[in-house]
């Protein structure tokens, strides 16, 4: 069971990030065989994916938590999903920036292979390792360094715009990615990427949300993994 993070400590300065980081919806539709989905597998949503963006969509309007910035990554599953949430908001005059950064993780030969496959080739060590203590597989085609250092450098460049941006406090970005990639979020705050590693949370669920919180005492991990219809957000910040 995934709790969110209760916020501790002072309220927000007059320069901070509220972000969610959010997980597309669902590729797979019942009776699809369920493959391991990366960086060059660019799948559209299926239709239960796309109800999930509407929910996303519904309850931000609802909570009138409108975003000022609404970043995806450049696979079609996060930009249809981010774009179907802010249509369903009633938003859809937010434009919906592109970021490869975002892209989910480069799998190398494991992408559009499904894990009995996977194990087949000889990798079942490296997959159970991987799925289960978030062991870096040697298959993967790029190095986990790098996915820390572009997430690092998306979030610096986020906090640091809504330091100097004339906008309301906190700064309100939405961001759309993939599972693998979006764990990376954690190591911005210190001991989150550690813990919920040794503790096996890191994993995030189809259209489920995170929430982070950035101001002058650094990062805070506010929730994670955490069902759309349990967000509670802030409508008078």
């Amino acid at each position: 069971m995934h709790e969110p993070l209760r916020e501790r400590g002072r309220e927000h300065s007059d320069r901070s990030l509220d972000l969610l980081v959010v997980r597309h919806g669902n590729t797979f539709a019942p009776g699809d065989p369920v493959t391991w989905v990366g960086r060059h597998e660019d799948l559209p949503l299926v239709a239960a994916g796309l109800a999930q963006a509407e929910a996303l969509g519904v309850k931000l309007a609802h909570e009138r938590w409108r975003p000022d910035r609404v970043l995806a990554s450049s696979l079609q599953r996060t930009r249809g999903f981010a774009q179907r949430a802010l249509f369903a908001a009633g938003w859809s005059d937010i434009h919906v920036e592109p970021d490869p950064r975002l892209d989910e993780l480069d799998y190398g030969p494991w992408g559009g292979l499904t894990s009995a496959e996977i194990e087949a080739r000889g990798d079942g060590a490296a997959l159970a390792a991987w799925s289960e203590d978030a062991h870096w597989p040697r298959a993967f085609s790029e190095r986990e360094t790098d996915v820390r250092a572009r997430i690092e450098r998306l979030a610096e460049e986020l906090a640091r715009d809504a330091q100097h941006g004339p906008r309301r406090s906190p700064a309100r970005v939405l961001v759309v990615s993939s599972n693998g990639v979006m764990r990376y979020f954690l190591g911005l705050a210190p001991g989150e990427f550690a813990r919920r590693r040794a503790a096996r949370s890191l994993k995030v669920g189809t259209g489920r949300v995170c929430r982070l919180r950035h101001d002058d005492a650094g990062w805070r991990v506010l929730a994670w993994d955490l069902p759309v219809e349990a967000l509670e957000l802030p409508t008078t910040d």
